[in-house]
């Protein structure tokens, strides 16, 4: 009897390695090979952190072309065209890029390079805004605006070799602008107004007072 016994603990035994070695190892290779990235998604080592005041008395570090996808994003309709949107990618970027290697910053917003504030530096919204603003669209949406980015990254917009100031606006009422000495005092080479009309601009509207009265007559 004690033989037999013997023999039951020494397969016991056995059966316990098998088992620690068909759970136990695959576990382990699992935990060695984890596909989990340690480095934040979408930023790449040694990229550009744009300091950006959000708010009053809030300042965030954020991946330069990361930032410039919140930018597109506040700045422009993400149902533009495509080209649409690398143009803006660009100009933004360029826009940013000269107020990185300005050894001075602006009062407004000190201690940051720009602020969210497009009356002042450039609209900018992150990622939960943006779900807020396109709900069942924000993965469509976020994939062509940041494609846009991707497509330009690295480009600027240059004068002589030197990072120009491209000041941009959201209509322009079927012509270009005023000059810019009107405004600032010089006229920078590259920066003149050109007048240009197109009829399916759907941001011109046309109303006639009887139709105003009629609107406002449905609020009463």
């Amino acid at each position: 009897m004690i033989k037999k016994f013997k023999g039951y603990r020494r397969l016991g035994y056995v059966v316990v390695f098998l088992t620690l070695v068909v759970i136990g190892l695959p576990a382990l290779l699992v935990r060695g090979c984890s596909w989990e990235s340690k480095e934040p998604i979408g930023e790449e080592k040694g990229e550009l952190q744009v300091k950006l005041q959000v708010s009053k008395g809030q300042v965030v570090s954020i991946p330069l072309e990361q930032y410039i996808t919140g930018v597109v994003a506040a700045e422009m309709p993400a149902a533009f065209h495509q080209e649409a949107l690398k143009a803006q990618a660009v100009a933004a970027r360029t826009y940013t890029m000269l107020r990185l290697t300005r050894e001075s910053q602006d009062e407004k917003h000190a201690g940051a390079h720009l602020c969210a504030d497009p009356g002042h530096c450039q609209a900018w919204i992150d990622a939960t805004e943006m779900r807020k603003r396109w709900g069942w669209h924000f993965r469509a949406n976020h994939k062509k605006i940041a494609g846009a980015v991707k497509d330009t990254k690295g480009q600027v917009l240059t004068y002589s070799d030197e990072l120009i100031d491209p000041v941009y606006h959201a209509s322009c009422g079927g012509r270009g602008t005023e000059d810019a000495k009107e405004v600032w005092g010089h006229d920078p080479l590259f920066l003149s107004p050109h007048s240009w009309h197109d009829r399916q601009d759907r941001s011109v509207r046309h109303y006639t007072l009887a139709l105003v009265l009629w609107y406002l007559s449905l609020l009463r």
